[in-house]
């Protein structure tokens, strides 16, 4: 990813991965809508369609497109995020081994979500139902685990002791909306264990759609800041080697 995105450009892919995300549902939901909110042949829940549901049909292409476009973009955004941290030349944090341990998990767990989001929407719930389901599982693991060891790599940056007030920010932005996901998704699945299908199928729409804020987060997790805002203590760590 170094040697494809410049480190001062790793901004850009969150930003894309969001924008592609958030496309991507926002195009099947108002097909939907604009469709007459049909039930289709493959749809379990008979009041609101899976995503899934949605992309096994005229919009399967579209679906695909969208999914690859997610799946690059988060696992380098990923990879971006502890770059940064660890390079001399950013923010040049020297970590314990334990969380460097972290950080690797992030960033393979982070490639498991990314192929899983691919294989999701390849293998739909019409035509390879069986191969859909541990596709979906791949996905929500590897974004899960991707996104806890990140947050317990950057928990030492949310203190009020850090010297990166900026980094500081963003990190507690990121963590405020990794706990609402967290929320979100026991909701959802509690739903789909009692047989709530109406609000289960709208609380998987809104940890989908979240979802993209949770990756565009980054956007300011990875970006340098201004020079002319970096406060004393912290331009040495992110100027000194440049």
């Amino acid at each position: 990813m170094y040697f494809l995105v410049s480190p001062s450009r790793y901004y850009t892919l969150p930003i894309v991965g969001a924008a592609a995300w958030f496309l991507t549902l926002s195009v099947l939901l108002i097909y939907w809508l604009a469709e007459g909110r049909p039930v289709y042949p493959s749809q379990v829940n008979p009041y609101i369609p899976f995503i899934s549901d949605i992309g096994a049909y005229r919009l399967k292409a579209f679906f695909i497109t969208g999914s690859i476009v997610t799946a690059i973009a988060y696992a380098g955004t990923i990879f971006a995020a502890h770059h940064v941290r660890s390079d001399p030349h950013m923010y040049g944090i020297r970590d314990p081994p334990w969380k460097r341990v972290f950080s690797v998990l992030a960033l393979v767990a982070g490639l498991v979500a990314s192929v899983g989001c691919v294989g999701l929407a390849t293998f739909d719930t019409r035509r390879a139902s069986e191969v859909h389901g541990p596709m979906l599982f791949m996905t929500f693991l590897g974004i899960a685990v991707s996104a806890t060891c990140t947050e317990v790599v950057y928990s030492d940056q949310m203190r009020r002791s850090s010297k990166y007030g900026e980094l500081r920010k963003y990190c507690l932005i990121s963590l405020g909306i990794f706990l609402a996901e967290v929320v979100l998704s026991v909701g959802f699945l509690e739903c789909l264990w009692t047989k709530h299908e109406k609000v289960g199928g709208i609380l998987e729409w809104v940890v989908a759609f979240v979802g993209s804020l949770y990756i565009l987060a980054f956007a300011g997790l990875v970006s340098l800041p201004d020079k002319r805002k970096i406060a004393s203590s912290e331009r040495q760590p992110l100027l000194g080697g440049i």
